[in-house]
């Protein structure tokens, strides 16, 4: 994970086979925080200490890079929430444990979806 100003950029490490070896760096994601949350919202901030150590779940719980999610996603009750800022508030009030529980499944989502589908990252 990069931090641009208050821009996040994930990125994914892949092999390829015309670098000899060496990794190569793959944009999965960048998202803009430089829009800071109404203060007259009831709701609370998206700024926090939590959702920007969990910051690489923020793509995660809001929509599939791949589109379609698969059968078993952990994440799909979430997407079924139809509004970003209540799916990533969701961070804030998920255990620590689960979020670790849905970065692992996520990752492990990742790798196998990546040899398989083409990504929808940015759409």
């Amino acid at each position: 994970m990069h931090w641009h100003g208050l821009y996040l950029c994930v990125v994914w490490a892949s092999g390829d086979a015309s670098l000899a070896g060496r990794s190569r760096l793959v944009p999965l994601f960048c998202r803009n925080f430089n829009t800071l949350p109404s203060k007259t919202n009831t709701m609370s901030s998206l700024y926090t200490t939590k959702i920007r150590q969990n910051a690489d779940l923020v793509n995660a719980m809001s929509k599939c890079p791949f589109g379609e999610p698969v059968a078993d996603c952990p994440f799909i009750p979430y997407y079924e929430m139809n509004n970003e800022r209540e799916q990533v508030a969701q961070i804030e009030i998920i255990p620590q444990e689960k979020l670790d529980e849905l970065r692992q499944f996520h990752r492990a989502c990742m790798r196998e979806l990546m040899k398989t589908r083409k990504a929808n990252f940015l759409r």
